[in-house]
């Protein structure tokens, strides 16, 4: 009996409610079989060939933590960080140890999602669970330089907040207008900034 047909085999111990035997002699082996072919596909850019053989798994043992990972995974390098962040938070709601979870959503929101408050967070518990690790260094700096971003963008928030309590205490037209257009050519997407620029023409008779 190949791997494959012990691997079967399993599927229909496990719809025999035989699901005991499924983390021990040659089932694991099966597993570790398809884990191993599921990693390959990975490799190979085949995501959805290996999202689909781990769906079947984790369909016969939801509890499976690294077919969730390796799905998480397969996710990740389609891009859908949804789904991945979906699967890694699941490991990590039964296993907060975890350290590779951690990792990889970490990596999800520094580098894709430009979340640093949560970027930070997972990449403080992967340093604190595995402060040993190949990449502990440079994600060490990463989180450094995030938090650095992190501490500029408040500064700049409350200057920019600043200038807006002086744009609306300033009366004078003229004036408003002379301090508005620096800052709609800094801050182009701030809708705030048209509205009073709007309500300053508005004001001036200049439709």
């Amino acid at each position: 009996m190949n791997g494959r047909q012990i691997f079967l085999l399993g599927i229909l111990l496990l719809g025999s409610g035989c699901a005991s035997m499924w983390r021990s002699g040659p089932l694991q082996a099966a597993f570790d079989d398809e884990a191993g072919e599921t990693k390959q596909l990975i490799r190979l850019g085949h995501y959805q060939q290996a999202i689909d053989q781990l769906n079947q798994i984790l369909e016969m043992d939801p509890e499976n933590e690294q077919a969730r990972f390796l799905r998480g995974l397969a996710y990740q390098n389609m891009e859908d960080f949804p789904s991945a962040i979906r699967d890694y938070e699941a490991i990590l709601k039964k296993n907060p140890k975890s350290a590779k979870a951690n990792y990889n959503l970490g990596m999800i929101f520094a580098h894709k999602l430009e979340d640093l408050d949560r970027a930070i967070a997972y990449f403080d518990r992967f340093l604190s669970l595995d402060p040993d690790h190949t990449q502990a260094r440079s994600v060490a700096a990463t989180m450094r330089a995030m938090d650095e971003q992190r501490q500029s963008e408040k500064i700049a928030e409350a200057q920019l907040q600043v200038q807006l309590n002086e744009l609306i205490a300033t009366e004078n037209s003229n004036e408003r207008r002379e301090k508005l257009i620096p800052l709609i050519r800094l801050y182009p997407e701030l809708s705030i900034l048209y509205y009073m620029a709007g309500k300053t023409y508005e004001g001036e008779g200049n439709i």
